[in-house]
C-alpha cells in the first residue's frame, strides 16, 4: 500500500474546505415569515380573562373557609399549591378589587391564628393529636416573613416613634432656649 505525501492530504482538504465556502455563500437566506399573526385578525389580543370578579370572591370564600377548617395551614402558599393557585395572582387581585383584598386579609387573619395556635401546641400533644408543633421562638423571629401587614405596622410603629422623639427633641431645646433667656433676663436685671 502506496501512502500519499502529507503535503497532497492537505492540498485536497484545503481545495474541499474552499469549495464549501464557495457553495455556502452562493446560498440565499430562508424567505422571512410574515409580519403580523394571521391567526390573531379580529382578536381583541392577550390571552381572556379566566377568572370573573364573582370567582374571584368565590376563591377568596374558599381561601377563608380552608384557612378555617385546615388548622396546619400555616402560609399563604401552602393554600394556593393545595388548590393551583398562584400567590402571586391572589396579591395582584386583592390590590386591584377592595373587596377582595378585605376577605384575602380576613384570610390571612385566620392563617395568622392558626399559625399561633401552632406555638402553643405541646410536644405530648403533637404527639396525640398528630397536630405540627411550631417553634414559638422560630414564629416571632419570622412573623413578618408570614404577615405583610405586620411589616407595615412596623414601619408605621418606628416612624411614629420617630416622630415623637423629634418632637421631644424640640420641645427640650425650646425649653432649653427658654431658660436660657430667663437667665438672661435675670442677668440684665441685676
Amino acid at each position: 500500500m502506496q501512502r500519499k505525501p502529507l503535503g497532497d492530504i492537505v492540498k485536497l482538504n484545503t481545495e474541499r474546505v474552499m469549495s464549501e465556502k464557495k457553495t455556502k455563500s452562493n446560498l440565499k437566506p430562508p424567505p422571512r415569515p410574515p409580519l403580523g399573526n394571521k391567526y390573531a385578525v379580529g382578536n381583541n389580543g392577550g390571552r381572556p380573562i379566566e377568572y370573573t370578579r364573582e370567582r374571584r370572591l368565590e376563591i377568596a370564600e374558599e381561601m377563608i373557609e380552608w384557612a378555617k377548617t385546615h388548622p396546619d395551614c400555616l402560609t399563604v402558599p401552602h393554600f394556593t399549591t393545595s388548590n393551583g393557585y398562584s400567590t402571586h395572582t391572589l396579591v395582584e387581585w386583592a390590590s386591584e378589587d377592595p373587596v377582595f383584598s378585605r376577605k384575602y386579609k380576613e384570610a390571612k387573619e385566620y392563617i395568622g391564628v392558626n399559625r399561633f395556635n401552632a406555638t402553643r401546641v405541646s410536644e405530648e400533644e403533637s404527639l396525640l393529636t398528630g397536630k405540627k408543633a411550631l417553634d414559638k421562638s422560630i414564629f416571632l423571629r419570622h412573623v413578618g416573613n408570614f404577615d405583610s401587614d405586620k411589616r407595615t405596622f412596623d414601619r408605621e410603629e418606628k416612624a411614629f416613634e420617630s416622630g415623637l422623639r423629634q418632637k421631644e427633641a424640640e420641645t427640650t431645646a425650646m425649653s432649653m432656649q427658654q431658660l436660657m433667656n430667663q437667665k438672661a433676663e435675670t442677668i440684665e436685671q441685676k
